[in-house]
């Protein structure tokens, strides 16, 4: 089995005829304050995506938005099957149902197990967080896959004990171990009454406990390398901490860096074949670039159908400024380009709501521009809540 880190919790399990995501999280937003950081490539997500074919089952640990896209959700193929926790929360199995997934198609897996197709997988709930967010086992030939996802503590005996079985049963030699370690909330960041190096303690202790959960958990199972993950998100209003004197993200990397002799971060498109860790060129085209050359597509496509003269726009992250003459720059934040593109909001977002700002030629009059970005902003809305704007 040949594992492929799409981004966050999300990994791609690949066997010969078959493959698999856990915990997809690539289009939506998450609790409204999170986007994904970095995005994963779109090379990568093409093959997961209902036009594949490819795509047979979705594993979802838990209900969390960023273990879950429901977005995602609705576009797969009425025959893909949704794997949860057998536990009992209607409202999960509601969610996903509300996505558009068939009764059906959604099968509920607790720790005795069950075989689709290639792959053997079981859930249990180690008890140390929320009784909603459970470890995941995956097995596949000589491969034994442990997706703790948000489970990052040291696990209970019991824990460790359930594992050593379901790997001495699926007799797999390649084990591997994947857990969250970063930021997992907006505490104590967003929290008053913290001083910063307070602040950037709490971070450190929790991160650095993160490491050596993992490490230990690792041990438990003759483990050499654990791998980071669940942990490629970054909050959208980062400008509400305004008394921060450090990059909260860096100091994340900077602590798993330390115990990198134990503990290796997975990024987008990465993959562990047979045991070894081949490490993805992070220079692809993500999927937000991919989506928003579409978008750009699409306008340019309806500006020239147009009688009327206009100046070229181009759309772009608020991050990526670029000059260019005669031209007018939309920017807008990450969290922002998504909606768009999921055709939650349009463009009047941003020329019209103040979600974003416009970069113009000096003393330009844009009213022809502003008229066609607002009749095409609605075309493009109804379209995308279908396709996407996917390439």
């Amino acid at each position: 089995m040949k594992l492929t880190h799409l981004n966050h919790s999300s990994v791609i399990c690949e066997s010969d005829d078959q493959l698999l995501i856990t915990d997809p999280w690539m289009f939506s937003n998450a609790f409204h304050g999170w986007y994904q950081s970095p995005y994963p490539h779109s090379c990568t997500v093409k093959k997961i995506l209902p036009s594949s074919g490819k795509l047979s089952l979705v594993v979802l640990s838990h209900a969390h938005d960023d273990h879950v896209d429901d977005i995602f959700l609705s576009q797969l193929l009425r025959e893909t099957k949704v794997i949860i926790p057998k536990i009992r929360n209607h409202s999960f199995v509601n969610r996903v149902l509300n996505s558009g997934i068939d009764e059906e198609c959604i099968i509920e897996v607790d720790d005795k197990g069950v075989s689709i197709g290639n792959y053997f997988i079981s859930s249990f709930f180690d008890g140390s967080l929320s009784k909603e967010d459970f470890i995941f086992t995956i097995s596949c030939g000589d491969s034994f896959f442990i997706h703790a996802n948000d489970n990052w503590r040291e696990f209970s005996e019991t824990t460790k004990d359930y594992i050593k079985e379901k790997i001495s049963i699926s007799r797999s030699s390649n084990i591997v171990l994947m857990a969250q370690v970063g930021l997992a909330d907006s505490y104590p960041l967003f929290y008053k009454g913290f001083p910063s190096s307070k602040k950037k303690d709490i971070i450190s202790s929790k991160i650095e406990y993160m490491c050596e959960s993992l490490i230990s958990n690792c041990s438990k199972f003759g483990i050499k390398t654990g791998y980071a993950y669940a942990n490629q998100s970054r909050f959208t209003n980062d400008f509400l901490i305004d008394d921060l004197d450090f990059d909260p993200y860096l100091l994340r990397d900077q602590i798993i860096n330390k115990y990198s002799k134990h503990i290796k971060q997975l990024y987008p498109s990465d993959q562990i074949i047979n045991g070894q860790h081949i490490i993805a060129d992070g220079s692809q085209e993500s999927i937000i670039q991919a989506r928003l050359r579409k978008f750009q597509q699409l306008y340019s496509k309806y500006k020239d159908s147009k009688t009327a003269r206009t100046l070229n726009v181009e759309f772009r992250l608020i991050d990526d400024i670029k000059k260019k003459k005669d031209t007018i720059f939309l920017y807008a934040p990450a969290n922002i380009w998504n909606d768009i593109l999921n055709g939650t909001i349009n463009l009047e977002s941003i020329i019209t709501g103040g979600m974003g700002f416009i970069d113009k030629p000096e003393d330009y009059n844009m009213k022809n521009e502003y008229l066609l970005l607002s009749s095409w902003a609605y075309i493009n809305q109804i379209k995308a809540k279908k396709e996407l704007n996917l390439p």
